[in-house]
């Protein structure tokens, strides 16, 4: 059997194996053991690891980025998130105005919840307390449009009338 002078893999069951031509007495090939063959948690399929990778793997027994997903994820946390502008994000890949990540603003979801039906994009939702963080339904007030909004914090300003 002849063997190009490049480097080839060879798997076995439970280990890979480098095999190139060397020029030791009395032997024509040398094998090195590198690896191993695992099986995926999700789609059971047969995949390789690299020994030197295989203490630090962060797929955990995931073939892919795809099997790694979501749930199977070590970085989910239940599907939530908190955005750069402070806001709690939930991921509701069903909703009609998701973002493209698939996640829906958490107070916008509880004042949906509690009317029964899905706002519009023109209708804005306030925190009275001004956390963004505290999104219980008597906390939130629910505006018709940008402009009612900026009118009730004008009005809070100049001191018409108190925090509701």
């Amino acid at each position: 059997m002849n063997l190009p002078n490049s480097r080839v893999i060879k798997i076995s069951k439970r280990k890979a194996f480098v095999i190139y031509p060397t020029l030791r007495k009395g032997k024509k090939y040398l094998a090195k053991y590198f690896g191993k063959m695992l099986f995926c948690k999700k789609c059971k399929r047969k995949y390789f690891i690299l020994n030197t990778t295989y203490k630090r793997n962060k797929r955990n027994g995931y073939c892919s980025k795809c099997c790694y997903k979501g749930k199977n994820s070590g970085n989910w946390n239940g599907g939530k998130r908190i955005t750069n502008h402070g806001y709690i994000e939930v991921k509701a890949l069903e909703h009609p105005f998701r973002r493209k990540s698939g996640y829906v603003a958490e107070h916008r979801l509880k004042i949906e919840r509690k009317l029964k039906r899905f706002l519009l994009k023109s209708e804005v939702v306030h925190h009275k307390d001004g956390n963004k963080l505290n999104n219980k339904v008597s906390n939130l007030i629910l505006f018709p449009n940008e402009k009612e909004h900026k009118k009730y914090h004008r009005n809070i300003l100049n001191g018409r009338f108190q925090k509701i």
